[in-house]
C-alpha cells in the first residue's frame, strides 16, 4: 500500500472527541468502530496472554487490526465513491462481527450501523447523516 495514503489517511482520523464530534454521524461511527477494533482488540489481546496463550486470540487480534484499519480506509475513500465504499465498510464490520471476537462483534454492529447510515445517505439526500 501506497505511504502517502497511509499519511492521509492518519491526517484525516480525528484525533480527539472535538475532531470526532465535527464528523457527520456514519463517519462518527465508522471511525469510532475502527478505534474500537484497533484499539480495544488491542488490549483485550494483551489481557489475554497474560493469563495463558491462545492461537485464536492472535488470529482475532490480527482480524481486529486489519479490518480496524479498513474501516478508516473505507472511510477515507467514501469522500471519492461514497456508495462502493459505504458498502465495503459494511463487509468489513460484518467480517468483523463474525471474525474478531467479542471486541470485534461490538465494533462490528457499531461499524454495521455506521455504513447502513452512509448507504442510506447516499441513496436520498434526504438521509443526510
Amino acid at each position: 500500500m501506497d505511504t502517502d495514503i497511509i499519511e492521509d489517511i492518519w491526517k484525516e482520523s480525528p484525533k480527539s472527541i472535538d475532531e470526532l464530534e465535527k464528523l457527520s454521524l456514519h463517519s462518527m461511527l465508522i471511525v469510532l468502530a475502527a478505534y474500537i477494533a484497533m484499539g480495544i482488540g488491542s488490549l483485550h489481546f494483551l489481557l489475554t496472554m497474560i493469563d495463558h496463550f491462545e492461537p485464536l486470540k492472535v488470529f482475532q487480534l490480527f482480524i481486529n487490526l486489519i479490518f480496524g484499519f479498513s474501516l478508516l480506509l473505507a472511510r477515507y475513500r467514501m469522500n471519492s465513491d461514497p456508495k462502493k465504499w459505504a458498502v465495503l465498510a459494511g463487509v468489513f464490520s460484518l467480517l468483523l462481527l463474525g471474525l474478531g471476537g467479542i471486541v470485534g462483534g461490538l465494533a462490528g454492529l457499531v461499524g454495521i450501523i455506521g455504513a447502513g447510515l452512509a448507504f442510506l445517505s447516499t441513496i436520498d439526500s434526504s438521509y443526510d447523516f
